[in-house]
């Protein structure tokens, strides 16, 4: 290719950060005849060299770079992010902690470093490099999704202000899902001297004796009022801790005696409750005393027009109040903030839902019988509910967003569109659409469900996102046939797997693709889902029926074998979905479900003339491990050698295989 004289700089930077790494090699080559030791030049084909994977030759050029000028951190810097692809911890290390040496102010030093830190599995070192670069440069958005992905894997071992204060930022920013983190979260605030003290009193059942005390202290603990607020907690101890403070709730509401210090914690939970689904078990003794207090409201208001707040609160954890027709007249009165908060998710919100459901216009018809059992499961809950989700920190084109997530660039790739129309098949609440939006730079994306309920919701998030390039439509998978438009990129997550035959509905999607487009899938794995396997099995031996009594029954039961230790039995409990209703239901009850091996989906790929490009992973640790076993080249590209590699290592798939798959 051919470089102007004027601002080289500029071109060089531009094909860096476009994923275009072989232009980028070209045009460093191309400069380099006019000026060889050129610093800039020379260290951009440094990193022209490592983004494609010719490491050994990235090296020499940084090697050359540094003996020109000794004291340029960025060579040092980029010659140990070499190293670290190599697996060489040393020379890693030494390297990039001589570049912070040099030039102690650059933030994304330490963000690199950060993420190398967590490749060697050296989280505590890796947080602390994390929360240097977000000192230094607080709104760098991708700085936050590298300490997001950090933190994921980590289980504190003891409460510390500082990582807390970062926590609870990290909950403000629009890149990080609270689902990823909430797990280490919680793990942190067992920590906190208030809740390890409250667990004490839950422990020794003193819970009903001290439950003002305890709620005002959890009032004042920011960062657990938060992830109440945005997401489920996956966590036995604390859903136990949590239920029994809500049966105090309950049976103190009587009185009505709660200080007003209380409210917030109380508040949070009637919140937490509702974005669960209402998934806490609930005894006899309680449904008694929950008749009770709706009787009470029902007095109250039509003999007075008001009722306690607490009473309100206590109801709010327990069932949906937007459910109760005197509700919607409960906006009309003033409340506390907190309260305000409650009634918007439990009544406003599902207000708007419901308008929006009403104007959904439909792209197919569906007419399959196996469609509408699946639809009616998901139209009794909108699925997943949702509080908050991540997107990317900015849109980029097609190359550059596969390069980042570790896919291997396809053929013909700079072949396609800068304006990519994009089909999600099966979007239910909209977490997906919103994530691909925000990915993929100047996309439109069209949207599609079976379930009215799950689309309103996804219409309400996307608007309250201000997000505009995503168009929601209710259809069908199996008749999209009736569509005349084809897309650039397909993404079906999660969704297959729950069609009688997911085969022809791959079939029908591939069929969607235009020549050399992308789709990104989401099945079951067999070798993975196992103890999940025998779990479904004892659920139908039982005969549980999905309804949410049931549902909730269910899990106590599981609750009491995993007691009993019943190891096969308490593998369920570290499924995140297994804490919201209607992700349990779909983790034990599915309508329909498949699973597959990875030479089952090689074949399916083969004979549709599909070619796969890459799994997408939550962080790298899989991947790395997986070059370790396997460190050839294009290994990561061959499913019999990830077979080979999951059967060694059944739980590297315990979510679902998510992959990219190119159309021939």
């Amino acid at each position: 290719m051919s470089i102007p004289t004027e601002n080289p700089k500029e071109i060089l930077f531009h094909l860096l950060h476009s994923g275009q790494a072989d232009d980028l090699e070209s045009a460093c080559n191309e400069l380099l005849t006019i000026s060889p030791n050129s610093i800039s030049t020379l260290n951009y084909l440094g990193i022209a060299l490592k983004e494609q994977n010719k490491f050994r030759q990235s090296i020499k050029i940084f090697d050359q770079v540094i003996k020109l000028k000794p004291d340029y951190s960025e060579a040092y810097h980029n010659r140990g992010l070499v190293f670290s692809e190599l697996g060489l911890q040393q020379e890693t290390f030494q390297d990039l902690y001589k570049s912070i040496q040099l030039s102690p102010e650059q933030a994304h030093f330490y963000n690199n470093i950060g993420i190398v830190l967590q490749k060697f599995f050296l989280f505590d070192e890796a947080i602390e490099s994390h929360i240097t670069a977000l000192t230094l440069e607080p709104q760098n958005k991708f700085f936050w999704v590298s300490f997001s992905d950090c933190i994921k894997g980590v289980t504190f071992t003891s409460y510390n202000e500082t990582i807390a204060d970062y926590l609870l930022k990290m909950y403000d920013q629009d890149t990080v899902h609270p689902k990823d983190i909430s797990r280490a979260v919680i793990s942190m605030l067992y920590h906190h001297p208030d809740i390890a003290n409250a667990l004490k009193l839950f422990e020794s059942n003193l819970i009903d004796e001290h439950i003002n005390l305890i709620a005002t202290q959890l009032s004042s603990i920011a960062l657990l009022i938060r992830t109440m607020e945005l997401s489920p907690i996956a966590d036995l101890t604390i859903e136990k801790f949590f239920t029994q403070i809500r049966k105090s709730m309950l049976l103190k509401v009587r009185n009505n005696q709660v200080p007003e210090s209380a409210l917030p914690f109380f508040t949070m939970l009637s919140i937490h409750c509702y974005i669960n689904e209402y998934v806490y078990y609930e005894s006899e003794e309680e449904k008694k005393e929950l008749n009770h207090l709706i009787n009470t409201i029902e007095d109250d208001l039509a003999h007075n027009s008001v009722t306690s707040p607490f009473r309100l609160i206590t109801l709010g954890a327990y069932r949906l109040l937007n459910n109760f027709c005197w509700a919607k007249k409960l906006l009309d009165n003033k409340w506390s903030p907190d309260i305000n908060k409650l009634f918007i998710e439990q009544i406003k919100n599902i207000e708007t839902d419901l308008s929006i459901y009403e104007q959904i216009p439909n792209i197919t018809s569906i007419n399959k019988v196996s469609s509408k059992i699946v639809r009616k499961q998901y139209e009794s809950n909108p699925y997943p509910r949702w509080v908050k989700t991540d997107i990317f920190d900015k849109p980029r084109n097609i190359q550059n967003a596969l390069r980042i997530a570790n896919i291997s660039i396809p053929k013909d790739i700079k072949s396609q569109s800068n304006i990519p129309d994009v089909l999600i098949a099966g979007c239910g609440t909209g977490q997906n659409a919103i994530n691909t939006a925000s990915r993929f730079q100047n996309c439109h994306v069209l949207a599609i469900d079976l379930s009215l309920n799950s689309l309103s919701y996804a219409i309400r998030k996307t608007k309250e996102l201000d997000i505009k390039n995503i168009k929601y439509l209710q259809g069908d998978i199996l008749e999209l046939h009736q569509l005349n438009s084809h897309f650039d990129i397909i993404e079906s997550v999660g969704v297959l797997h729950h069609l009688n035959n997911p085969l022809s509905g791959l079939k029908i999607l591939t069929d969607k693709l235009r020549i050399n487009g992308l789709m990104k899938i989401g099945l079951y794995s067999e070798t993975a889902r196992q103890s999940l396997i025998e779990a479904q099995q004892y659920v139908l031996e039982k005969k549980y029926k999905p309804t949410p009594d049931n549902i909730r029954q269910c899990r106590n039961d599981f609750f009491k074998m995993a007691t009993n230790s019943n190891l096969k039995m308490t593998e369920i409990l570290d499924y995140n979905d297994f804490y919201s209703l209607s992700e349990c239901r779909d983790l034990l009850f599915p309508a329909v479900e498949h699973r597959f091996t990875l030479l089952q989906i090689n074949e399916f790929l083969n004979e549709l003339n599909l070619t796969f490009i890459g799994f997408e992973f939550n962080n790298n640790i899989i991947r790395k491990k997986f070059l370790e076993v396997f460190p050839y080249n294009n290994a990561l590209l061959s499913l019999p050698l990830w077979h080979r590699f999951e059967l060694n290592n059944p739980e590297a798939f315990g979510g679902m295989y998510q992959f990219w798959v190119q159309k021939n």
